[in-house]
């Protein structure tokens, strides 16, 4: 390739997910609810219409999220949980390299990426942290689909996999990067290919490619632009 204007473009980081939702059945089903107490006199209400509407009934236990915490660790299972904000939206710790090595180690299943982020993982990572035996057992290597797919399914607890391919996902909740310490950066670079029948058109796009425009749509994308000191120039 020919050294292009602004030829590093984006850096790609390694970010980590947990499922939101599991896809439901569409035929008739027993919806179990659990729910704070408060919203249980509103449930009786809107549960009674949902039934009416679609065939499917509710179960609903309301109680404190202590409670739940307590019986969901024990095993117990549920479809929907009506919790305080807080309580709803925690998301665990990966802030620290040992925060994110104890969620490895308790975590039932783990997803990465085939491609750069999860070799990483595999092959570098788990074994610095010392627990690469522990994470062949329960780790799923994904070729054919973005990782967020898979723990979107509930075929895996938590996944791992660049930010940029994470965030399009519907169905995970995004946690964050992984910890500094750890992380792994790729940058991606553009250039125009030799023997581009329009060189000048393609380092028209580059450029547009790394205008103002260009940098909101990579940061909305999770990408992390490169300074223009850092691209470089013709």
């Amino acid at each position: 390739m020919e050294t292009s204007v602004n030829r590093l473009m984006a850096a790609a980081i390694v970010g980590l997910a947990l499922a939101l939702t599991h896809p439901g059945e569409v035929s008739a089903a027993e919806i179990n609810i659990w729910t704070a107490r408060a919203i249980t006199t509103v449930l009786a209400e809107i549960g009674h219409q949902f039934e009416g509407a679609t065939g499917h009934t509710l179960t609903v236990v309301s109680g404190l999220p202590t409670d739940f915490a307590r019986r969901a660790a024990a095993g117990e299972t549920f479809d929907v949980l009506i919790s305080g904000s807080a309580s709803v939206a925690r998301k665990p710790d990966i802030g620290s390299v040992e925060a994110l090595k104890r969620l490895l180690l308790q975590s039932k299943s783990v997803a990465y990426s085939a491609q750069v982020s999860g070799a990483y993982l595999s092959m570098e990572l788990f074994p610095r942290l010392g627990i690469a035996d522990q994470m062949a057992a329960k780790s799923v290597r994904v070729e054919r689909e973005p990782v967020g797919n898979v723990v979107a399914r509930g075929e895996a607890e938590i996944g791992f996999q660049q930010i940029s391919e994470l965030l399009p996902i519907p169905g995970i909740t995004y946690v964050g990067p992984l910890p500094p310490d750890v992380q792994r950066v790729t940058v991606f670079s553009a250039g125009v290919v030799v023997g581009s029948r329009n060189p000048d058109a393609a380092r028209a796009f580059i450029r547009f490619f790394v205008s103002p425009a260009g940098v909101r749509a990579m940061k909305s994308s999770g990408l992390e632009p490169i300074s223009p000191k850092e691209r470089g120039r013709d």
